[in-house]
């Protein structure tokens, strides 16, 4: 018969509860130590591949977008190893010259040259050469990991060579995949790449630092990759023609413009098409620097559709079309600013010399504008106010009243030049500068201190009178 000890129960749950709390602790420190180790023991990536930059001044950012920041240039020639493709990006191995950073506080170092990490899961980020940004996490260090320190930026941030499983990111309109058979016949000393093709900015094993400038393209005027190009040029195998087909390229003063010696630019090497192709580029950044309305792009529109019009150098027919284009188009915008310019000058003109006009012009002061009288009536002389009095006074009337019905009186003020006895027994209108009632023994009677009297002609059967405006 089973006897419910609740005391007894209530221990032996007690002791369960216990066992089940230590071993959920020591799961959960067991799962976090390997998660820990997971996030802090980077592995580098395998690469898939080698590409060549085809462009100039084509940016590596710090993510898969133009939303993150760019951490260096690369120009055309330059080779990057690829590790991931997302989308329109590769995720390469950071090129020579890149960096990451890390915070001081988690480096211990003594001679600057090597430091230790002293935190776990400690934050590498993407430095940049181009500005200040460090949002972007590459990897996470764990204590005691050794790492290279280039330099030390004074926001206490520490710049070391980017550790294992740092990568960034190329968008891949700027990259040609190199195949193997391009680097077979590379091994064999034949040059199949256009300009400088180096492996992240450092020339190959056997090249030859002439000095001459990577290939131009089409980015060098465009902003880098703010602009796709058309299509990706092919690999092209070096042509060598004969030395007496080639011309050089001279600079006529300080015109900025190009003359050929010899043979057309066409008709150049393709070796020679590509550094006249890097001498016209030079041309064009010197016709650029001048003010809009001197330049002259004309003579640099035709050499680069010299060389255009060929068919021997795919890639320096399709960069010099694109050239060309471009000026022309530059072309088209100096005319059109020329336009505006003249316009505005024309228009600046006569606006100068109607000012002038008018200020030469005289006006005569226009007549005052008649509106209504203040009163109108036959003017007759006063017998309260004969000739001579002070005040001048005068009578005015109703004509069509039998007994002479006073409508006012007209004042003249002293220095009034008036002659009003040319208006005597005349139908007048009176303007007045003033009126007020004069008031005593008799009905109050209006007075009006004349401004201007004016004839009028009566108009039969009204009371003109009592006709006020």
């Amino acid at each position: 018969m089973f006897v419910w000890d609740a005391k007894g129960m209530r221990s032996m749950f007690a002791q369960r509860k216990s066992e089940l709390v230590v071993f959920c602790l020591v799961a959960a420190v067991l799962v976090s130590g390997a998660v820990g180790f997971a996030q802090t023991e980077m592995v580098a990536k395998p690469e898939v591949g080698l590409g060549e930059v085809t462009r100039n001044d084509v940016y590596v950012r710090s993510g898969a977008s133009l939303n993150h920041y760019p951490v260096c240039k690369l120009r055309a020639g330059d080779r990057v190893r690829i590790v991931s493709e997302q989308g329109e990006w590769f995720e390469i191995l950071p090129p020579p010259g890149t960096f990451s950073l890390v915070s001081g506080d988690f480096v211990d170092t003594v001679d600057d040259q090597l430091g230790t990490v002293n935190g776990d899961e400690v934050r590498v980020r993407a430095g940049s050469t181009l500005n200040d940004q460090k949002y972007t996490v590459q990897a996470k260090l764990s204590r005691g990991t050794q790492v290279k320190i280039l330099g030390r930026n004074p926001d206490g941030f520490v710049r070391i060579e980017p550790p294992v499983g740092a990568t960034v990111w190329i968008n891949r309109s700027f990259i040609e995949r190199v195949s193997e058979a391009q680097l077979k016949l590379e091994a064999q000393g034949i040059e199949t790449t256009p300009g400088s093709a180096n492996i992240g900015g450092v020339p190959r094993e056997g090249q030859v630092a002439d000095g001459a400038k990577p290939v131009p393209d089409q980015a060098t005027m465009t902003g880098g990759e703010t602009e796709k190009p058309k299509a990706n040029p092919s690999p092209i195998t070096k042509v060598d023609k004969p030395a007496a087909a080639r011309a050089s390229l001279v600079h006529e003063g300080s015109t900025g413009r190009l003359a050929t010696v010899g043979s057309s630019l066409a008709s150049l090497p393709a070796t020679d098409q590509r550094k006249a192709l890097s001498d016209l580029d030079a041309a064009v950044e010197a016709e650029s620097a001048k003010p809009a309305s001197e330049r002259n792009l004309d003579p640099l529109i035709h050499r680069f559709r010299e060389i255009a019009n060929q068919g021997d150098d795919d890639f320096a027919q399709r960069y010099a079309k694109a050239r060309m284009d471009q000026l022309q188009s530059a072309n088209e915008v100096i005319l059109t600013l020329k336009s505006i310019r003249e316009l505005s000058e024309s228009t600046e003109g006569k606006r100068r010399q109607l000012i002038e006009e008018r200020a030469n012009q005289t006006y005569k002061p226009l007549p005052p504008v008649l509106t209504g009288f203040d009163a109108q009536g036959e003017l007759r002389a006063s017998a309260l106010y004969p000739p001579g009095s002070n005040p001048r006074r005068y009578r005015l009337i109703d004509p069509s009243n039998a007994n002479g019905l006073t409508l006012g009186y007209i004042e003249l003020p002293s220095d009034s030049p008036l002659g009003v006895e040319a208006y005597l027994g005349q139908y007048v209108g009176i303007r007045a500068s003033e009126k007020r009632l004069q008031i005593g023994a008799v009905d109050p009677v209006p007075v009006y201190l004349v401004r201007e009297i004016v004839r009028l002609e009566p108009t039969p059967g009204t009371n003109t009178g009592s006709s006020q405006q």
